[in-house]
This record gives structure tokens, C-alpha cells and sequence, in this order.
């Protein structure tokens, strides 16, 4: 057989474990249970610290503060029709934190003496287990070693060890341009670690 169709059959098994490491990600993405949808405000799960404690009526010195604006406001910050129709229904604030990896645990706290509510973030720890479902896909164009290249990537995350991310990626590197017809295409399957900043 000749280089060619050798560097030919290398090509077509790098294509094929690259579909086949696609539709793994692809399906495991549509069939997980996914989060809430972007940009549609629903009611927060409770922390549990507090899930399971009592509830008490707070002795009021003066009316709770509340933002201006109404209906207005609340449709600006996407709440359910629900809320948004109830007049009863008033925004005592609202947070906006940065995704950073970690979750967070916005707390709302009522100040009885000046009706005033204040809201804190708390950047909680990473879970020292966890398993993930999140993956990329990605395009890229640059140089190697061997000149212009294209190189598609597939990683799927799996499992979650504090800030250390465990998964499988896949690569295939097709070089381009004056070389792509001398060079072969080279590709990478594999399992391992990372940790993001």
C-alpha cells in the first residue's frame, strides 16, 4: 500500500472516532436534566441552612421598603406572569452574580427597624465530588509544527474533584494550505484532568 492511502485510512479512523465521540457528547447533552432555562426567573431552591427552620412573623416598625416601578420592574426581571399580575406581589431587591464555577447563596435579610432589605452573596465551596455533564466543541485555525493546520476538538467533562475537572477530549489536526496534501492527519483520543481559571 502506498503513504497515501495509508495517511488516508488514518484520516478516516480519526473522522470516525471523532463522530463517534460527537454524538456521545451531543446525546449526553440533550438526555441530561438540564437547568433552568436562560433569561426566566423561577422560584429558587432554598438553602439548606434554612430549608427546615421555622417561620415567624417579624414585629415591623416600619413598612418593608420596596423597589418603585411595579409591574414594570417585575417584567424587566422576567418573574412569572403570576407575580407580575399580583399587586401584593412587591421586588424587595434583586442580585446578579458572576458565573465563576462555584454556586453562590444569595440571602435576602429584612431590616425591621428601617424596613430596608439587603441582599448577600456567598460564594460557596466546590463540592469535593461531583459529576458533571458539561462539554465543548470546538473550531480552531492556526499553525503547528508542521505549518497551517485546522484542528476540531470534542471534550466532555465527567467528573469533579474540587477545582480538578476529570473527562475525555478528542482531537483531529488537518493541516492546510501548501502542506495539506504532504502531511498527514493527526488525531488524539484520550482521558485527563484540568483545573480552570
Amino acid at each position: 500500500m502506498t503513504a497515501k492511502i495509508l495517511a488516508f485510512k488514518e484520516f478516516l479512523l480519526i473522522v470516525a472516532i471523532s463522530v463517534v465521540l460527537f454524538a456521545i457528547s451531543w446525546g449526553w447533552h440533550w438526555y441530561r436534566e438540564h437547568g433552568a432555562p436562560v433569561g426566566k426567573s423561577l422560584p429558587a431552591v432554598i438553602s439548606w441552612e434554612v430549608a427546615h427552620q421555622p417561620h415567624e412573623l417579624a414585629d415591623m416598625k416600619v413598612p418593608p421598603e420596596v423597589i418603585a416601578g411595579g409591574k414594570r420592574v417585575k417584567e424587566n426581571l422576567n418573574l412569572p406572569a403570576s407575580v407580575v399580575q399580583q399587586d401584593s406581589k412587591k421586588v424587595t431587591g434583586a442580585a446578579t452574580t458572576k458565573a465563576d464555577g462555584h454556586r453562590h447563596t444569595i440571602t435576602s435579610v429584612l431590616d425591621t427597624s428601617t424596613g430596608k432589605t439587603t441582599m448577600y452573596d456567598r460564594v460557596d465551596p466546590l463540592p469535593w465530588f461531583q459529576f458533571l455533564t458539561s462539554g465543548r466543541v470546538g473550531a480552531y485555525y492556526g499553525t503547528s509544527d508542521q505549518g497551517a493546520a485546522a484542528m476540531l476538538l470534542v471534550e466532555q467533562d465527567l467528573l469533579q474533584v474540587k477545582a480538578l475537572r476529570l473527562g475525555v477530549i478528542g482531537t483531529v489536526t488537518q493541516p492546510t494550505g501548501m502542506n495539506a496534501g504532504q502531511l498527514s492527519t493527526h488525531g488524539f483520543v484520550g482521558i485527563g484532568g484540568r483545573i480552570e481559571w
